[in-house]
């Protein structure tokens, strides 16, 4: 009977942590929007407030198990919705950040370096591991390069329980290697994404100008330049040796942006425990492979996704 009653009080003593946790971690998420939002105006007087879909938000679950999702180049954490609310009907408690300078305009993203992103990575990371056991982070290009950054530079990270990455970048498709010096040379800081899609009309462009509420319209030069370097740091790192943390890789082979080939090679230098997943359908399986709007696999991902959580 004393063992009983000393479980049910140890039971009720954590419960209770873990929900005073959640709220101050919920109530920090919301803080950090709020405070976002100021600086954004400060840079940019043209912008007035995130939406709701551009905002980073908490969910809660039930299990004592955090997914900490990050967006791509030019996107908010909408992005990720469809993965983040399966996640957690799955039980899991999800936090979608947003990179800083992402969300209002492209004026604000060019203020923002690699460094901003980095830096709000790791102290996203450390605020979730107060609160939970375990902590799975999926992160969608450059995400997925900000995360592989965080793993390659903190393989002493017990609480990362598994790492999904969804079309990594590390390197540019060659198809744009012309156009990218040009933009270099000209000095040029914004680029209307409707004059992109005129003149090169595939599916990574189009489901950009056909969601607005998700994806700058405008892409921020000096911002991409900026991906493009992070990418690069990331591709040339050499590590003592290979990350034992479990990693699901999940690669578009008809990707137009990030180099496939690339995220192969660096995944597989760097990772012992990597679950390699590459599909191949000409035309119908973009850079933004998880999107039901342009991709004929986007159920497949999603469920890729939450079966390799589920697994570790």
């Amino acid at each position: 009977m004393k063992n009983f009653i000393l479980f049910i009080t140890v039971f009720l003593t954590v419960t209770a942590h873990a929900d005073s946790c959640w709220e101050t971690f919920e109530e920090r998420t919301e803080s950090l929007m709020e405070s976002r939002e100021l600086q954004y105006r400060l840079l940019d007087l043209k912008f007035s407030n995130l939406t709701d879909k551009a905002k980073g938000y908490a969910t809660k679950g039930k299990k004592n198990e955090l997914v900490f999702l990050i967006h791509g180049f030019l996107g908010n954490p909408n992005e990720l919705k469809s993965v983040a609310d399966m996640l957690n009907r799955a039980g899991y408690s999800v936090y979608s950040g947003l990179i800083p300078g992402y969300g209002a305009t492209a004026k604000v993203a060019n203020f923002y370096n690699k460094d901003h992103w980095l830096r709000w990575n790791v102290r996203e990371i450390k605020r979730a591991e107060k609160c939970f056991s375990k902590i799975h982070l999926v992160g969608f290009s450059t995400g997925a390069t900000i995360i592989h950054d965080y793993i390659t530079t903190h393989p002493e990270d017990k609480k990362i329980a598994s790492v999904t990455l969804i079309s990594a970048f590390f390197q540019n498709h060659p198809e744009f290697n012309i156009a990218l010096q040009a933009a270099k040379t000209s000095g040029v800081r914004e680029i209307e994404l409707g004059w992109v899609l005129e003149h090169v009309p595939v599916a990574d462009a189009r489901v950009i100008v056909d969601t607005p509420d998700t994806y700058l319209q405008t892409a921020p030069i000096l911002s991409m330049f900026e991906v493009i370097d992070l990418g690069k740091v990331n591709r040339d790192r050499k590590l003592a040796k290979q990350i034992e943390v479990p990693v699901n890789a999940i690669i578009s082979m008809e990707d137009w942006v990030s180099d496939p080939h690339s995220q192969i090679k660096v995944l597989k230098k760097n990772f012992s425990d990597l679950e390699l997943r590459t599909y191949y359908r000409p035309g119908h399986v973009p850079h933004q492979l998880m999107a039901e709007s342009v991709s004929q696999v986007a159920d497949q991902v999603h469920m890729a996704v939450i079966d390799f959580i589920k697994r570790n």
